[in-house]
Formats: C-alpha cells, sequence, structure tokens
C-alpha cells in the first residue's frame, strides 16, 4: 500500500502545484480559467520538442518551457480576458474552452496523432528503500520542488505589495489605480505566475504519460477537484486537496483495479468537485449570478418568411436521401448536432443557466439507442423514444445542482457530471486517460 500512497502523493503534488495556479488567476483576474489544462499541454509539449527532438539539456528545455512559455501564455491570456469580468458568463466560459479546443487543434496538426510520443524520465532516478517500497529522487523532488514553489506562492499573496495588490485589483481595480499601482499590471502579474505554474505541472508529469493533448488537458483539469476543495480562493486547502486527491487515486487503482469501478481513480478529482459544489454552503462559494436574461431583438424576420424558410429546411431534411449520396451520414450528424445545440439554446435562454455537460445526454441516449436495438426486437420509433427516456432520470439527477447553483458554478459542476460519466461509463478498453502510469 505504501507505494500507492508514494505515487498518490506524487501525482498530488501535480495536481497542488495547478490548483493553486488556477487559484491564484481566478482571484487577481476574476475569471475562472477553463484553459489551465490546456497551458500545461502546451509547456509538456515544448519540452518534449527541446529535450527529445532537439536534444537540448533538460534544464534548459524546463526553464524554456516554464519560464519562458509559461509567462508568454499568462501575458496572452491576460490580454484576451481583460474585459471577460464585465461581459456574460456565457461568453467567459465560451473563451476559455475555446482555447482548449485551439490549442488540442494546433497540436494535433504540428504532432499528428498516430505516433505515440514519450518523455523518458530526465530526474534521477535512484532511489531510498523504505520497507519493500522504492521512492526516486524524482519523487522526492517533485514533492520537495512543488511544496516549496506554494509555499513561496502563499508568502507572496499574503505578505507582500504585489500580493496585496493582487488581492484588491478584482474588488477595486480603479482604487488600485488611484493608489498608484496599474490594475492591468497586477492582473499580469496574477496570470503570468498562474501560468507558470500550470506550465510546470505539465513539464512534471509529462513523464508519466504519454503526449497526447487531450490526455494532458484532462490530467491537468483534475486541479480543478484541488481547488474546489479550497473554495475557489484559499492556496493552503487547495494544496491540501490536491495531495489528497492524488493519494485517493492511487489506493482507488489498489482496490479496483477493473470492473465498472476502474475508472473511478480518473473520476475521483471530478467527483469531488461535484460534491463540494453540491454540499458547500452558498456563503462559502459566494454569489456568482445567473446570466443575463437576453433582450428581444430590435428587428425580427417576418413571420411568412420563418414559416417559408422552416418549411425549405424541413424539405431539404427530408428529401436528403435522395440526393445526398455517400455523405448522408454527414447529412445525419449534423441533424444530430443542430438538435444537440438547439436544446443547449434552449435550456440557457429559458432558464439563464450555463451546462458543459450537455453532450452527455446525446451520448447516454445514443448508448441507450445501441443497447436497446442489440438486447430488444422492438420498431425503430419505439427505440428511440425509450432511449430519449432513459435521459429523463439523469436530467433530473443533474437538476439538483442546479436548484441551488448559478452561474460559473453550475458550469463546473456540470463539467465535473460529464467527466464522471466519461471515466466511469466508458469502453474497458479505452486506456488514453487513465490514471498516469508510476515512476
Amino acid at each position: 500500500m505504501l507505494s500507492y500512497i508514494v505515487v498518490g502523493i506524487v501525482l498530488g503534488s501535480i495536481y497542488s502545484l495547478a490548483g493553486v495556479g488556477l487559484v491564484l488567476t481566478n482571484k487577481t483576474s476574476g475569471v475562472f480559467n477553463f484553459a489551465h489544462g490546456a497551458l500545461a499541454t502546451v509547456a509538456a509539449f515544448v519540452f518534449y520538442t527541446l529535450n527529445v527532438i532537439l536534444h537540448i539539456s533538460w534544464p534548459l528545455a524546463a526553464a524554456a518551457a516554464i519560464l519562458v512559455a509559461g509567462p508568454a501564455m499568462g501575458y496572452l491570456l491576460e490580454v484576451l480576458t481583460r474585459t471577460l469580468p464585465s461581459s456574460p458568463l456565457a461568453v467567459q466560459v465560451t473563451t476559455t474552452v475555446g482555447v482548449v479546443l485551439v490549442v488540442d487543434a494546433a497540436v494535433t496538426l504540428i504532432f499528428g496523432t498516430e505516433q505515440i510520443r514519450t518523455v523518458p524520465q530526465f530526474l534521477p532516478d535512484n532511489g531510498i528503500n523504505i520497507g519493500s517500497t522504492v521512492v526516486t529522487t524524482a519523487q522526492l523532488i517533485v514533492v520537495g520542488v512543488v511544496l516549496l514553489a506554494s509555499i513561496g506562492l502563499f508568502l507572496l499573496f499574503n505578505f507582500t505589495r504585489t500580493g496585496l495588490a493582487m488581492r484588491a485589483v478584482v474588488d477595486d481595480p480603479g482604487l488600485l489605480d488611484l493608489a498608484g499601482r496599474s490594475p492591468a499590471r497586477v492582473r499580469r502579474w496574477g496570470w503570468s505566475i498562474g501560468a507558470t505554474f500550470a506550465a510546470a505541472s505539465g513539464v512534471a508529469i509529462a513523464p508519466l504519460v504519454q503526449l497526447d493533448s487531450t490526455t494532458l488537458t484532462l490530467l491537468v483539469v483534475q486541479a480543478f477537484g484541488a481547488a474546489a476543495v479550497g473554495s475557489f480562493t484559499s492556496l493552503p486547502r487547495t494544496y491540501l486537496g490536491g495531495l489528497v486527491i492524488g493519494v485517493a487515486s492511487a489506493l482507488s487503482t489498489k482496490y479496483f483495479p477493473d470492473g465498472l469501478l476502474s475508472g473511478l481513480p480518473s473520476a475521483l478529482p471530478f467527483i469531488t468537485l461535484f460534491l463540494v459544489l453540491l454540499l458547500s454552503p452558498k456563503r462559502v462559494l459566494g454569489h456568482r449570478a445567473l446570466l443575463a436574461p437576453p433582450h428581444a431583438p430590435a428587428w425580427r424576420v417576418p413571420g411568412p418568411v420563418q414559416t417559408a424558410g422552416g418549411l425549405a429546411l424541413i424539405a431539404a431534411v427530408a428529401l436528403a436521401p435522395i440526393y445526398a449520396g455517400f455523405h448522408l451520414g454527414d447529412y445525419t450528424s449534423t441533424l444530430a448536432y443542430v438538435v444537440l445545440f438547439l436544446s443547449l439554446g434552449v435550456l440557457t435562454r429559458l432558464s439563464g443557466q450555463v451546462s458543459l455537460g450537455h453532450v452527455t445526454f446525446m451520448a447516454i441516449g445514443a448508448c441507450a439507442f445501441a443497447q436497446l436495438s442489440e438486447h430488444f426486437d422492438l420498431p425503430w420509433g419505439v427505440t428511440l423514444v425509450l432511449a430519449s427516456a432513459v435521459a429523463v432520470p439523469v436530467g433530473a439527477l443533474l437538476a439538483i445542482p442546479a436548484i441551488r447553483l448559478s452561474g460559473l458554478y453550475l458550469a463546473l459542476a456540470t463539467f465535473g457530471f460529464a467527466i464522471v460519466v466519461t471515466y466511469l461509463f466508458r469502453c474497458p478498453s479505452c486506456s488514453a486517460t487513465r490514471a498516469p502510469r508510476s515512476t
């Protein structure tokens, strides 16, 4: 068991490193960065390119990935998000989620998906025997560096003038400006430090996993659970939350190696995120307003034009099997996504709430339809209705946090819910985003 605890402390330290950086950017900018894991992905691939492909020594490669790429990404994000605190929540969420999609697409275009890429362990791998368990020097270095960096950030944030300015910039930037400190410069410092911590977590976790943009992003996004333990404000509790989640995830790999709960190690941080948001008192989470209801447009398309256009669209869809040819599958997929996006628009418009787990219901319906078609000889229409009905109780379950949460916290809860479903109800042969291998 000790070996699992050691691995859990190492992974938990990496989650803590990313988590405290996430909390810092959230506190100094007022924007929750859903692209935090994408920053780690960029840093990991920068390190891979310099160290593995170009054969630059690992200290120089790590310095470039962490101390150059990290602050540069922080500066760009500060410019991108400068006006977001006063924007609707939907704009805030989609902006940083859009960064994730851009990074994923860029990594795929540059590095492809066919070759398996790995980073060899670059830290010393000699070990210390503790009973039957070997604790490597690399593991000790990772844990020690993360601890020192977290302590340093805590001291900077709480006992320096820069830290005081970071705490004040969200509450009253105008007053901070009158005091002679530029709010933009203070936010830039916060974003740069937070991005540097994310970059460091990406470099630290790179030797433990196969390099894949989705895998790295989801692993570092597990820091969301640590940030939730810290109520998205406390650096010490975020650090401890990361350690607890890391150890619990590692131990669950021992007790649930296969079967239905084999995805629990990867899902545990998001279960933590979901439960913390669901059970925490509102005074702890603070107030995050609902989306502002949309204003009625000044001009609308006349009714007859809308009717004619709708009938033409229905006719085009109904006649697609005649003219689509081998593109019929593309038409079908497009129609399915149109229905999905329209349903999300209805949710956002009627409730003023943001959901990041909406596509989960599409997956639940598709899986239920496949299972019903395989095991029961039912008409297609009946199978469709029954598969749709399966998603109803799941939606009712997700409505529980929607009753008491709003804004950012509801978006995070639905995001955690979607990841939990992905990990716990997936094909056992899919292992790309499972827990990282030990050192």
